[in-house]
């Protein structure tokens, strides 16, 4: 193993090196093409024809590059032994270098963030291999084959590890885990992915030679129509090996299926696809990532495990209820683990997620479902942005990452072995009767509630303390209806209430809005827990807003803007998420609000935060006038609001 920070190579002996270049550039004007990447497409060739590699590369292929390019290439890493950097720096240098091959398309689709895959792995809890006993591991769906390479690393360290073993025997096992127990299919044809995971693979010390491109989800596992004769022949040597275990072929699946593709009757292929799913009975379309669940329980082995990112929709929407029967009936749940709502940020992927583990029950003796493992995750996925620059904020995330992928694997391996030391994040069985996602499960509202009351501070529910208002007549804007010049009520994260720009009632989207009036309370359905809650100021009163904002009138008891200042504190709007039933918009309603309980602060300390609270409002807008006033005494001193530049100005204003 390569542990030296800095090593010396005779420079005779590196063949990557522009030295390399120039004694053979009077044979061949390229030759890193002509001689390596030709020797390494026969190599693979051969391996082809003897069944121990698939393909990468056609015959024909060429590095299409000027050889300045390469030249250039070669000397900025001449100086880097690439085989000895770790598979995390090894990983991001493949996919830096694959997103020049894949110009025109987001890049971020075809990778899972790296450290959902290391986190991923860890929980798939992978036996240490040892003769005679070394987990099978399959994606199904395994894009450019991070899973795969990941549990490559994870068993060739468990065996690095192993005092026992000798050399022979430790060289023969990591052989056996690279070319026996990793199993990848993908059907992605633009671009191919199961080539990109051999390749990926193959840089990464394994060969690719079980990875195949195929459709995973049929069950039949027929040929493309547009598959060459190659290829068919790769899914008939794949439906042979599954036919071969009838009762499962693989000990553990780590996987990502997509989260957005479905699978529709109306699609002659696809119906009859969906016809050999038990899932599918009875619906007319289905998700692909149900489909996927289903297909892997055929093939996982009694008591293997199942790791997969899950869209937190299946987890907790009514309309998947048949789905979490159907996981219940067929698999243990051992483990749910949330992730950010950015987690898949590069991807551009609006979608909350949660890793999800199962084991398959065996059918021949009876098992009940026991505790489950339950984890929510601040910074996975988090620390793998969507932009291309790299900030200082970027390292501070990646760290944190680890420390979070090392912190959970940890906790479910004691929960595993029965630990008690981590029981606060262990649920009962009778949690996930219905839903199954972390937050309805395991996160509680209400935490400091007992804290306030045992330092005898008063609390009350917001409905005790606010009601809701009831429109009238006069305050509903019918807008098909109405010639109104009307502005929009603005809240913002901070709190902040604005007026929007002017505009007709008869442009509004909404068939109906509601204007709003002085001290009123405002909250955004779709994003209180984000801060989107304020008080009517008196200047804006008569403003309109949708059906999407409750609008609540204090009874008294408490100042609006003191409601509103507890109402918007990291406490109470933490509250307001877990109470809400939404996993993706979170959405908030008066049904939701009025339940949530705050801290009544006593009469002396409220008087004293409302007097704060009118002074600065005053400071604030005596500044917000002054600011205006140097304008104005800017523009008329330079004349820079002339009637010619106005007109202008509206003449020539380019569309919002």
């Amino acid at each position: 193993m390569v542990w030296q920070e800095h090593f010396e190579v005779p420079e005779s002996e590196v063949i990557f090196s522009t030295r390399w270049i120039k004694d053979r550039e009077a044979d061949t004007p390229n030759p890193i093409d002509a001689i390596q990447f030709q020797k390494l497409v026969k190599d693979i060739e051969v391996g082809i024809k003897q069944g121990t590699r698939k393909r990468i590369f056609d015959a024909n292929d060429r590095i299409k590059l000027s050889p300045e390019t390469i030249k250039y290439v070669v000397e900025k890493l001449q100086g880097t032994f690439l085989f000895g950097i770790d598979i995390d720096l090894n990983g991001r240098l493949f996919e830096t270098f694959l997103s020049v091959t894949m110009r025109g398309k987001d890049l971020g689709q075809f990778f899972t963030p790296r450290s959902i895959v290391k986190l991923g792995t860890k929980l798939a809890n992978l036996r240490a291999p040892t003769v005679g006993k070394v987990d099978v591991v399959l994606d199904g769906c395994c894009g450019t084959g991070g899973f795969l390479i990941d549990a490559l690393a994870d068993m060739w360290s468990k065996i690095d590890q192993n005092p026992t073993l000798s050399d022979t025997k430790r060289s023969d096992l990591r052989k056996q885990v690279a070319t026996q127990s990793l199993f990848g299919i993908d059907v992605g044809k633009d671009p191919n992915q199961a080539r990109l995971a051999r390749m990926n693979m193959y840089l990464h010390g394994d060969g690719g030679s079980s990875i195949y491109e195929a459709d995973f989800l049929d069950k039949n596992l027929l040929p493309s129509a547009s598959d060459d004769a190659e290829t068919a022949g790769y899914t008939d040597q794949l439906r042979t090996q599954f036919e071969s275990g009838p009762k499962g072929l693989f000990d553990v699946i780590l996987t990502n299926p997509p989260f957005a593709k479905q699978y529709d009757r109306k699609n002659v292929i696809q119906s009859a696809i969906l016809d050999s799913y038990k899932i599918a009975e009875n619906q007319n379309s289905v998700k692909s990532s149900l489909l996927f669940f289903e297909r892997y329980h055929d093939v996982l082995r009694a008591g293997g495990m199942l790791v997969s990112v899950i869209d937190d929709g299946l987890l907790s929407a009514r309309d998947y209820s048949f789905f979490r029967d159907f996981l219940r009936e067929r698999f243990l749940v051992r483990g749910v683990v949330s992730l950010p709502g950015d987690a898949f940020q590069r991807s551009q992927a609006r979608v909350k997620t949660s890793l999800i583990v199962l084991e398959k029950k065996d059918d021949e003796i009876e098992q009940t479902q026991g505790p489950v493992f339950m984890y929510a995750c601040r910074y996975i996925g988090v620390d793998d942005p969507k932009r291309q620059r790299t900030l200082p904020i970027d390292r501070i995330n990646r760290a944190e990452a680890n420390k979070e992928i090392e912190t959970v694997s940890k906790m479910f391996t004691a929960f595993l072995n029965g630990e008690s030391n981590v029981a606060e994040h262990v649920v009962p069985a009778s949690k996930i009767a219905n839903r199954l996602d972390v937050k309805s499960c395991f996160a509680k509202s209400g935490a400091m509630v007992k804290t306030w009351k045992k330092k005898g501070i008063e609390t009350a529910t917001l409905g005790s303390l606010l009601n809701e208002y009831v429109f009238a007549e006069s305050d509903i804007v019918k807008t098909d209806a109405s010639d109104e010049e009307l502005s929009y009520l603005q809240v913002g994260y901070d709190g902040a209430v604005r007026k929007g720009d002017a505009f007709p009632a008869s442009d509004a989207k909404s068939s109906k809005l509601f204007k709003v009036h002085a001290d009123q309370i405002v909250i955004s359905h779709i994003n209180a827990v984000h801060g989107s809650i304020g008080v009517v100021p008196k200047e804006l009163d008569g403003c309109v807003v949708t059906s999407e904002f409750s609008c609540l009138v204090s009874n008294g008891q408490v100042d609006p803007r003191l409601l509103v200042a507890i109402i918007r504190s990291p406490e109470i709007r933490a509250d307001l998420l877990i109470s809400a039933s939404g996993v993706g918009r979170t959405r908030v309603e008066w049904e939701v609000i009025k339940n949530i309980v705050i801290p009544i602060p006593d009469p002396a300390t409220a008087k004293d935060i409302v007097e704060r609270m009118e002074k600065a409002e005053k400071m604030s807008k005596d500044a917000e006038m002054a600011q205006a006033k140097a304008k104005r005494d800017v523009e008329k001193t330079y004349s820079l609001a002339t009637e010619a530049a106005l007109a202008t100005l509206a003449q020539f204003k380019p569309p919002k």
